[in-house]
């Protein structure tokens, strides 16, 4: 490209990264378009590009297009080429990583959501940081935090439980070790942010939702948490109600694990989920009352979810108390006006009557409740 030095060259120096950005972002025809982008990809694959991504970010005067780049690059460059920064320099970098963090923090949302990115990629792919879950919440969040990290930490968390489920092969027993061995900690801390900090309950309930969706969190781990109980009285509050149900849909899930089913644990908690649908119900009336078109859909999910994970359950061990509040819930979801609301229970009804006709034997019988139901 006019003016600049190949992309691989060498002597490529800040400064011609910016005015790449710069021409990307201003380019007065799609042929100096096509040119700037085709450098700066190019530039991306090169191994200058980690220290001068680095340098950028520590530019004042950079502008939000070419910060963007710089930790888009670190980014892509941590997942695909690790391999070229010497274990020497990792803990180096890493702790660049967290300043740039630090300072973009307060007001630069896209780069802050980049630099997360990096933060988990380097924690599932480098060994020379033994424990970076424990890490994360001291450096992040420790005894001298202000609190003006907790929304950054809190992403890097959730990130870090959604890339798990990409890495390679190769990778399985780091990311073990530093996921599954820390699901105590992490859990604990996410009950103490929806305690402690209100304002970041969404955020905490998303991260939830995202480890036990990614991360080996077994029932007999979930059946005892504080934060479960906390999600259930977060079901109360509008301003947190859609996230809650989605923790309460993936605790519902859990329970339907192959490698579950028949823990005792998991009976512990799908009797929990159980005892919270009367609740669930109560608040469904009052949607459907109020024509709330998001409250009452929620309801209805967390409702069949609940009942998809309870159909082994119930087949397997008949008709029990709870049983009569659950298919009541249930009903009151396909008498609702609202389509939305009424649909979202067709899955489990089809999942019913499909595991009915396949164990419908002298040695399984239909309980004669559940027959009623459909007559």
């Amino acid at each position: 490209m006019q003016g600049l030095p190949s992309p691989h060259d060498p002597s490529v120096l800040p400064e011609h990264t910016v005015a790449a950005c710069n021409l990307l972002a201003n380019a007065q025809s799609d042929t100096e378009r096509r040119q700037a982008d085709s450098w700066l990809q190019e530039f991306r694959a090169s191994p200058a590009a980690w220290t001068i991504s680095d340098a950028l970010l520590r530019q004042e005067s950079a502008g939000a297009s070419v910060w963007l780049f710089a930790a888009n690059t670190l980014r892509h460059k941590t997942r695909t080429a690790f391999s070229q920064v010497p274990s020497q320099a990792r803990m180096q970098l890493r702790q660049s990583v967290f300043e740039h963090l630090t300072r973009f923090a307060a007001g630069n949302a896209p780069v802050v959501t980049q630099l997360c990115l990096v933060v988990a990629e380097m924690a599932l792919r480098m060994d020379e940081w033994s424990d970076p879950v424990p890490d994360l919440l001291s450096i992040l969040a420790g005894p001298s935090s202000d609190g003006s990290m907790l929304p950054s930490l809190l992403q890097c968390l959730t990130v870090l439980a959604e890339e798990a489920s990409q890495v390679n092969d190769g990778l399985n027993g780091r990311v073990s070790g530093v996921l599954d061995n820390q699901s105590t900690t992490v859990t604990d801390f996410l009950h103490k942010c929806t305690q402690q900090f209100p304002a970041h309950a969404n955020a905490a309930f998303r991260c939830f939702s995202r480890w036990m969706r990614f991360v080996s969190l077994p029932p007999a781990t979930l059946a005892t948490l504080p934060l479960v109980q906390g999600t259930f009285e977060a079901l109360k509050s509008p301003a947190v109600f859609q996230d809650a149900v989605d923790v309460v849909c993936e605790l519902a899930f859990s329970c339907r694990s192959q490698q579950y089913m028949y823990d005792p644990q998991t009976a512990q908690l799908l009797n929990a989920l159980m005892g919270q649908v009367p609740a669930m119900r109560q608040l469904l009336v009052k949607a459907i009352e109020d024509d709330d078109d998001e409250v009452a859909p929620g309801c209805a999910r967390m409702i069949s979810d609940i009942a998809e994970a309870g159909i082994t359950a119930l087949l397997d061990n008949g008709w029990q108390p709870h049983h009569d509040a659950l298919f009541e819930a249930l009903m009151q979801c396909v008498a609702c006006r609202q389509e939305q609301t009424t649909g979202l229970t067709f899955a489990m009804w089809g999942m019913l009557g499909e595991s009915i006709w396949e164990r419908n034997t002298s040695k399984h019988p239909v309980p004669e409740q559940l027959k009623s139901v459909f007559t």
